[in-house]
C-alpha cells in the first residue's frame, strides 16, 4: 500500500505507513491512486548538498547526502558528518550553509580551521597559513628584507649579504614550534625536487608543487598542477562554489550542489 503523504510503499493490509506513520484510513491496497514519488526519490529531491570523502589514494570514498538546513562536521557523534577518531577535529569543527550560487563554509574551530584547495591561485593575507604536501607555513608580508648595509660611527656592519625580498614564510611544526624561515624573493616556488624551497623527504609534494608571488602589492599562492593540491587555511566564513575541495581535520571533502 502506497502512502499518500510520503509515497512510501508499505505491505498490503498495513494500517499505518511504515515510513511516516500516516494512517491509511482503512483503504485497501487495490485502491487506484495517482502516481507519486517513491520515498527515495522524495529524499533525493530534498537533498541540496552532496559531500564526498576523497581517500588517501585520491579516489572517491563515502558520500553524504545533506537534506537539513545546514550541516556540521566534527568529532561529536551528534554532528551531521562525524569522525569520532580524527584527532585533528574539534567536536563541532565546521558548519556548512546554503549561499547564493554556492555554499558558505563557517569554521567553528580556529585552532585548525579549514584548508581550501586552491584552484589556480588565491590571494593570501598577512599571517595566513597554507599547506603544501605535509608542510604548513605562515605568511608574513612585513618581514621582507632590503636596503643598504647599515653603519655605526662610519663603520659598516659585517654580516651576510642582504637579499631583496617582499616577505617570508615560517614553517609551523606540529609541536607548536617554528621551523624553517624562508625569504620570498620575486616568484618563489616550493617542491620536492625543484624550486627555491625544497623538501626532498616529503613524498606528498610534487616535483614542483606551488609558487608564491607578489603582484600589485598583493600576495598570491599558486598551485602548479600538483598531484595532491595546495591549500589555504581559513578561520573565518568563506563562500565557495560547487566542486570545491577542502580539508577538515584529516578528512578531504568535495562539495557538490
Amino acid at each position: 500500500m502506497q502512502c499518500r503523504k510520503c509515497g512510501y510503499e508499505s505491505p498490503p493490509g498495513t494500517a499505518f505507513c511504515l515510513s511516516c506513520g500516516n494512517h491509511f484510513g482503512g483503504l485497501s491496497a487495490d485502491v487506484t491512486r495517482p502516481p507519486t514519488k517513491t520515498r527515495a526519490a522524495t529524499l533525493a529531491a530534498r537533498r541540496w548538498l552532496k559531500l564526498t570523502v576523497i581517500d588517501k589514494s585520491g579516489a572517491d570514498g563515502t558520500s553524504y547526502n545533506i537534506d537539513t538546513e545546514d550541516c556540521t562536521i566534527g568529532r561529536n557523534p551528534g554532528a551531521t558528518v562525524a569522525f569520532a577518531d580524527d584527532p585533528f577535529l574539534a567536536d563541532s569543527h565546521l558548519r556548512i550553509r546554503k549561499a547564493s550560487g554556492g555554499i558558505t563554509l563557517e569554521p567553528l574551530d580556529e585552532w585548525n580551521g579549514i584548508f581550501l584547495r586552491v584552484d589556480g591561485s588565491i590571494q593570501l593575507e598577512e599571517n595566513q597559513e597554507f599547506l603544501v604536501g605535509r608542510q604548513v607555513f605562515r605568511l608574513h608580508l612585513s618581514g621582507g628584507q632590503g636596503g643598504d648595509t647599515i653603519t655605526r660611527h662610519d663603520v659598516a656592519l659585517f654580516g651576510s649579504p642582504v637579499k631583496k625580498s617582499w616577505g617570508r614564510i615560517v614553517q609551523i611544526l606540529a609541536n607548536g614550534d617554528l621551523g624553517d624561515v624562508r625569504l620570498l624573493c620575486g616568484e618563489t616556488s616550493v617542491g620536492r625536487e625543484e624550486g627555491e624551497i625544497r623538501f626532498p623527504e616529503d613524498g606528498f609534494l610534487s616535483r614542483i608543487h606551488a609558487m608564491l608571488r607578489m603582484d600589485g602589492g598583493k600576495a598570491y599562492l599558486c598551485d602548479l598542477k600538483s598531484s595532491n593540491g595546495t591549500y589555504a587555511k581559513f578561520t573565518k566564513p568563506i563562500t565557495v562554489g560547487t566542486g570545491a575541495c577542502f580539508r577538515v581535520g584529516d578528512q578531504l571533502f568535495r562539495a557538490e550542489l
